[in-house]
């Protein structure tokens, strides 16, 4: 089962690195996505690659679904 996170422009670095460093501890699969597949810039002005667009995750697959604020 995969943990999808859905990046937006609004993201915030502090939120997306915290909660990826617990999920990967806790051995939990992370994939990072944004609605059109490109990379995006979070609110600090960082750009950050995506693995996927989101209409490419299959549902099925996923155990936790995470979109950081901004």
């Amino acid at each position: 089962m995969k943990s999808v996170v859905l990046l937006f422009n609004t993201s915030c670095v502090y939120e997306i690195v915290i909660l990826n460093y617990f999920l990967n501890f806790t051995g939990k699969e992370v994939v990072f996505v944004s609605m059109d597949g490109k990379s995006i810039t979070a609110m600090e002005g960082y750009s950050i690659n995506v693995s996927d667009k989101l209409e490419s995750i299959d549902s099925s697959e996923v155990e936790l679904m995470i979109v950081p604020g901004g």
